[in-house]
């Protein structure tokens, strides 16, 4: 797998990206969402509250693995105290780029990088993206 890996697109989330103050009564937020990590267990979002999240698909059979991990754990290196984090979503959907499990996918970024990101399970970054961009509309 090494040097495969494809970074579809990143979005970069900010605090109340969503909505502000009163808003977010009405059309929610980012926060309300779950999403299943790379080791089977639930976790919020809202563990990205006051943080700026990049949220990105990775994929583990194309060409852009050592410069998107790379250029994460740089960005990690430089603003980490300042409350960046990355929050990786393997995905399967463009080109069936990423067709290992979990476990394999992680064992291959441990063994790869010296950084790894949060990594979450298959599937659901468009699953809470998708979400959110319909409540807020």
């Amino acid at each position: 797998m090494k040097g495969q890996s494809l970074l579809f697109y990143s979005f970069f989330l900010f605090s109340g990206f969503l909505c502000d103050g009163d808003e977010s009564d009405q059309h929610g937020t980012i926060y309300q969402f779950q999403a299943e990590n790379i080791d089977g267990k639930m976790v919020s979002m809202e563990k990205y509250r006051d943080k700026v999240v990049i949220m990105t698909n990775v994929a583990s059979y194309c060409g852009y693995t050592d410069s998107n991990y790379n250029a994460f754990k740089e960005l990690d290196g430089l603003y980490r105290d300042k409350g960046l984090r990355v929050a990786a979503f393997p995905c399967n959907q463009f080109g069936k780029q990423e067709p290992e499990s979990e476990t394999k996918i992680m064992d291959f970024v441990k063994s790869s990088y010296t950084y790894t990101p949060d990594m979450y399970a298959k599937g659901y970054f468009s699953d809470i993206i998708f979400k959110s961009l319909e409540i807020s509309n």
